[in-house]
């Protein structure tokens, strides 16, 4: 007997007909609600923590990884001080049965260890805030950075003391009790220029925290009106002296460490090519098409560029190694 299309219509219907309510079923039998996730993890941090700590943007967290129809994201924090915050992940079904709530991770830390380090963490910052105060700078700890507001108008020595009285206070904690590896960025707003922000990298040498170069912070208010106005030039320059070159998307700046208004701005730059050569560079392994560098001389006092140059390589080259083989002549030059 043939079957026709109207049959074989209807069984599809049937069939995910079934499938819904097969679905609707387990998750009613089996998934918890966001609802009661909710409830259950307030239940759980009323009762071992009385009711110090509250929760907020709890999500399901269920995904190929965990497999996990009730694991659910949380932020958690304390009420009276929100800085003492984490994120944590649960299983909504298990957390009313538990008194702490175990690591994702062999060996990890449990909710509750994380919870008193974030503790710890947190008194550490708070004292070294407390003392930098009186040196006219408010602190703000971020996971990522840590911002650096000063209060008035300082010349580039007094916020290089500043920086370096932090960095002594910094170095003896453990950074790990901080909350920092390896590197961290410091955000400086310096009046009255705050919406330029320079950023002052921490980095960690043989268990050594370090201050590297001053650079302008990407996500400062200026820095897209600053990368626009050096684009324009730099694209010009390029039409003009070197028609065969185009920028890379590869750039980072230089402060000038005693005059921040100096900036060493540097780009990358490529051999334009043929459609032919796109395609047989794609056939092949990869090899940078890096040829060469723009370095740009900017004030961000007159918003004006100093000098303008091509630079030439036959190796790949960092921009680490870029800016530093500029850094010396760009600090001498007399504006």
């Amino acid at each position: 007997m043939e079957i026709g299309l109207k049959q074989i219509t209807i069984g599809i219907g049937i069939f995910i007909l079934i499938g819904g309510i097969v679905i609707n079923v387990a998750k009613s039998k089996f998934m918890v609600s966001k609802k009661v996730a909710a409830k259950n993890l307030h239940s759980f941090l009323e009762r071992n923590y009385n009711n110090k700590l509250d929760h907020s943007d709890l999500d399901r967290f269920f995904n190929s990884g965990n497999m996990n129809p009730n694991c659910f994201i949380a932020r958690v924090f304390e009420k009276e001080n929100p800085k003492v915050e984490l994120i944590i992940t649960f299983d909504a079904k298990k957390i009313n049965d538990l008194k702490d709530i175990p690591s994702d991770s062999p060996g990890g830390l449990s909710f509750n260890e994380r919870y008193l380090e974030r503790v710890l963490a947190v008194r550490k910052q708070n004292e070294i805030s407390e003392l930098m105060e009186p040196l006219g700078v408010t602190l703000e700890w971020g996971y990522n950075e840590i911002i650096f507001s000063f209060k008035k108008e300082y010349t580039e020595a007094e916020i290089l003391d500043k920086e370096e009285y932090f960095l002594t206070l910094f170095n003896k904690e453990k950074s790990e009790i901080l909350g920092y590896y390896h590197e961290i960025p410091l955000l400086l707003n310096i009046p009255p220029n705050t919406n330029i922000s320079l950023e002052h990298n921490l980095e960690q040498v043989d268990s050594i925290w370090e201050l590297k170069n001053y650079r302008l912070h990407k996500k400062g208010e200026a820095f897209n009106d600053i990368k626009e106005t050096v684009d324009t030039e730099i694209n010009k320059y390029l039409k003009k002296s070197h028609p065969k070159q185009k920028t890379y998307d590869y750039y980072d700046s230089y402060i000038n460490p005693n005059n921040f208004n100096n900036v060493l701005w540097i780009t990358a730059t490529e051999t334009i090519k043929t459609k032919k050569e796109i395609e047989e560079r794609e056939k092949g392994v990869w090899v940078s098409p890096i040829t060469g560098y723009i370095k740009v001389y900017y004030n961000s006092e007159t918003k004006e560029v100093h000098s303008i140059d091509f630079v030439p390589i036959s190796t790949h080259l960092s921009m680490e190694e870029m800016i530093a083989k500029e850094e010396e002549a760009f600090l001498s030059t007399k504006w």
